[in-house]
């Protein structure tokens, strides 16, 4: 019995249940008694320490700097802030509010209590998703209001989107595809749900997503991610399985340790190569020890020698010995019953002591050298049955251990030849609950945007974007025109957060006309597309099947694997999922198998021979209904995931977040929703001011906060999840979007 992470998640469905509803049960947490309980999950499901400052708020309250009790001040004010909006995220939560919670003496500077206030509803900390009002929104003159064009109604998009409106801004949204959600899409089949993009919410007790699943009651299902492992049909022994998983944690460890090493940092190597080394040097000193074990079994076999060597010449001295008495003795005499008496009738007295007491001796030492020989016999025995073998590992257990690589490249959504060693440095790692959704991801967000009155513009395919120091004027060609109807529509905005994935700006930055990806105008600066091309832009691809009934769910478990017969097909079909109560069934395509060119009925019958092997009979014929994801083709994505690829850099990341040099930002990689929270504060930032810090020069602020936040490394604040750049990755586990 496998499971994603090191041991930390539980295999009981009742207990995971009961986990979700403490977490979405806030008033169970929050309202209790110990404050310093309550305060502490605030800040943890805020992803902040709640005894440590991070520097992004260092920077945003520098006076923290010179005083150790201001730092105790902030904390106090700012965890309790952050326990009661998580207490009743249904309602906002104002500053008059959190001033009546702040007792003596830390409410005596009301305007930090303001500044605090301000600063966590700027960074979507507070008061974020689809909450009721119970302040006015911002309302600025018209001549005063900024116009604001959010390209992709993904993840990122709408969470820029509903940030910006509660900020004041005018916003419009310009989406290509005729739905919102981006990679979060659903397919209705045969009365159930399949979920083609991201679909289950990771790391739900840190997750942002977890406010919005009770804001908008929505019913999260537990993904009790224990799995059984199959290799051609028969399951896995259970002892087998944890030797192979634990050697891959020693290996996986050894490697990211390895990351942080001088020797390999200088180095562009991938962590496929990594471990590939260290397999090696594991078979390397496989072979040594099997030379070490022949060297002493030769040791003992001269050991063996020697003593029947010194067994033969005792054994040679005691029948001497006893012919030597025969031969003294009389002729009637019984050598073995002779007494001495009798032997000083016949012989001399002191000849025949002599004798005997030489032989006694020699008996000793004789039987002394026949227990050396009993024991070295022994000894040989058991060392044979010691006997090393002469490769590390096995075949089979390569194709196991290949199981557990091909569920990194799921992790990180790249192949991991292509995956820098160092990649690991550069993510989240992500532990804890896991849910899916019983009505879908896509749900979620349809009910956030539901009676809004959200300017969302489908079928608007970007084509151009123009920017100066004026505004932005953002080309769409309109994809369901009719004929004769004019198919080109333009939006002018002051600014623009564009949310295009990684895969859709790589094509722009070739200049790839065929692709249709939008063109910039100018074109992005040439450190920003150098930036753009280094990156690694993964993929992950579903088979989704809907059947008559789920046969796979005999046994209580949602999950199985799947071992590859072949190693370079080790991400093929390597994992199945499903939900309780659900017909449809999802395999998945990940590393250098993800990138599918076989027919769908090719697909289907791999697929279905997998299934038949595991579970005989009880797999019908064929499935009621097919569904093939191809990410890399889908013209609005061209993949699914960014990763540390071989030749990026440890800056590239902040790089892309930081703005283009007049007023339109990039704030997102894969439309993760913090990555859209923090692009709105930005623009925030830059119209209104930082409300929350009074350090002169916005502009200035940008720049000092980038060229301190690549300076150090800030162990605190969450960071990359604020920036929400890089795509969270547990013990085996992914955040998707």
């Amino acid at each position: 019995m496998g499971s994603y992470d090191d041991g930390n998640r539980s295999d009981s469905p009742a207990e995971d249940d009961d986990s979700v509803h403490r977490i979405l049960d806030h008033s169970r947490i929050f309202d209790c008694n110990d404050d310093d309980i309550a305060m502490r999950v605030g800040a943890e499901r805020s992803r902040l320490l709640f005894d440590q400052v991070s520097h992004h708020e260092m920077m945003a309250f520098p006076e923290l700097w010179s005083s150790r009790s201001a730092i105790q001040v902030y904390l106090f004010i700012r965890n309790t802030a952050l326990r009661q909006w998580l207490a009743d995220p249904l309602n906002e939560f104002g500053l008059a509010d959190l001033r009546s919670e702040i007792p003596p003496p830390f409410n005596s500077d009301p305007n930090l209590i303001a500044r605090i206030h301000a600063y966590l509803q700027r960074h979507g900390l507070i008061n974020f998703g689809r909450y009721v009002r119970t302040t006015a929104p911002p309302v600025l003159p018209q001549e005063e209001k900024k116009k604001v064009i959010v390209i992709g109604a993904g993840a990122a998009g709408l969470s820029a989107a509903t940030q910006l409106i509660s900020f004041g801004f005018d916003v419009t949204i310009v989406e290509g595809r005729n739905r919102i959600g981006g990679r979060v899409s659903t397919i209705n089949a045969d009365n159930d749900i399949m979920e083609t993009g991201a679909e289950t919410i990771y790391s739900f007790r840190s997750n942002p997503l977890s406010v919005l699943v009770q804001q908008l009651n929505v019913e999260p299902i537990v993904v009790n991610q224990s799995f059984t492992l199959y290799d051609n049909g028969k399951q896995v022994d259970d002892t087998s399985d944890r030797i192979i998983e634990k050697c891959y944690w020693e290996l996986r460890g050894t490697v990211d340790h390895l990351s942080h090493n001088k020797a390999v940092k200088g180095k562009r190597m991938s962590r496929l190569e990594v471990f590939e080394v260290l397999l090696s040097q594991m078979q390397h000193q496989t072979l040594k020890n099997l030379e070490k074990y022949w060297t002493v079994y030769n040791e003992l076999l001269q050991s063996r020698v020697n003593i029947y060597k010194e067994y033969e010449v005792y054994e040679k001295i005691v029948r001497n010995l006893e012919a030597e008495l025969a031969r003294t003795a009389p002729p009637d005499s019984d050598v073995s019953k002779a007494d001495v008496r009798d032997a000083t009738q016949r012989t001399d007295d002191v000849m025949r002591r002599c004798i005997r007491r030489d032989y006694s001796l020699a008996l000793q030492r004789l039987e002394k050298e026949a227990a050396q020989v009993e024991n070295i016999e022994i000894t040989l025995q058991n060392y044979k049955k010691q006997t090393p073998g002469n490769h590390y590992m096995l075949a089979h257990h390569y194709r196991h251990l290949n199981f557990y690589l091909a569920h990194e490249e799921y992790a990180y959504g790249a192949p991991l030849h292509k995956v820098q060693v160092g990649c690991s440095d550069m993510r989240q790692k992500s532990s804890g609950l896991s849910i899916r959704l019983r009505d879908s991801l896509s749900s979620l967000f349809t009910k956030l945007i539901q009676e809004r009155g959200m300017d969302i513009n489908l079928c608007r395919k970007v084509t151009d974007i123009s920017y100066d120091s004026n505004g932005v004027v953002v080309t769409t060609k309109k994809t369901d025109a009719v004929e004769g109807e004019e198919d080109v529509e333009k939006f002018e905005a002051d600014f623009c957060v564009c949310t295009l994935p990684l895969g859709v700006l790589k094509k722009s930055v070739k200049s790839d006309v065929t692709s249709g990806a939008p063109n910039f105008t100018p074109p992005i600066p040439e450190k920003l597309a150098s930036v753009i091309s280094r990156m690694g832009y993964g993929l992950v691809n579903k088979l989704l099947m809907t059947f008559e009934r789920s046969f796979w769910d005999s046994n209580g478990k949602f999950f199985f694997g799947n071992i590859s017969p072949v190693l370079e097909s080790r991400g093929e079909f390597f994992l199945f999922s499903s939900i309780p109560e659900s017909r449809v069934l999802t395999g998945y395509f990940v590393g250098s198998s993800a990138h599918l060119s076989v027919p769908q009925d090719t697909l289907v019958r791999k697929a279905m021979a997998i299934l038949t092997g595991i579970f005989g009979g009880a797999v019908p014929k064929a499935p009621l209904s097919v569904h093939v994801t191809r990410w890399q083709d889908d013209e609005f994505s061209f993949g699914a995931f960014s990763y540390y690829g071989l030749q990026s850099n440890k800056e590239d990341y902040d790089e892309l977040k930081a703005p283009l040099k007049a007023k339109t930002y990039t704030g997102s990689l894969q439309g993760a929703w913090i990555s859209g929270a923090r692009a709105a504060a930005t623009i925030a930032n830059k119209v209104f001011g930082c409300p929350y810090a009074d350090i002169g020069d916005d502009d200035m602020f940008d720049d000092d906060y980038e060229m301190y936040r690549r300076r150090q490394s800030p162990p605190n604040f969450d960071e990359e999840r604020m920036a929400g750049e890089h795509e969270e990755m547990p013990q085996l586990t992914r955040q998707d979007r």
